[in-house]
């Protein structure tokens, strides 16, 4: 039997007290031990029927009867890092932005030759001259 002292009688005060005595349960104190009856038989059956019958038979099936129809296969790669990556690129743009320069360089110098004078540098270009000029020639 255990013993409890100072229970508070209001339920919304918290209860701090100490639980003392406690005696180990006497098997008198134990509930009779039950019997099987027909509904817990019954209960028993239909989990084995509807639950672990399905699962085993369906696991059976799986690994010993059912043909491999698709397989997978899982794996990594680890790889060095590749810094030269950004410093290729930064050699193609320089590149490409060297190749137009010359382009309009070269362009700049045959109008020029041409007799051409909307250019005050080689890369001086005003988009006004040559509408001005595309307007005066219609």
């Amino acid at each position: 039997m255990t013993l409890v002292k100072s229970i508070p009688a209001d339920p919304s005060v918290p209860f701090h007290g100490t639980i003392s005595g406690v005696l180990p349960a006497s098997p008198a104190m134990l509930p009779p031990r039950t019997r099987w009856c027909r509904r817990h038989i019954w209960l028993a059956l239909s989990c084995l029927v509807c639950v672990l019958l399905p699962v085993v038979l369906s696991a059976w099936y799986l690994w010993m009867r059912a043909a491999d129809q698709y397989a997978s296969e899982a794996g990594f790669a680890v790889r060095r890092e590749e810094t030269g990556a950004a410093i290729e690129m930064l050699g193609v743009f320089l590149t490409v932005l060297g190749a137009v320069m010359l382009m309009l360089y070269s362009l700049s110098r045959i109008a020029r030759f041409a007799g051409e004078t909307v250019n005050e540098g080689p890369m001086d270009y005003n988009p006004a001259h040559a509408a001005e000029r595309s307007e005066a020639e219609s």
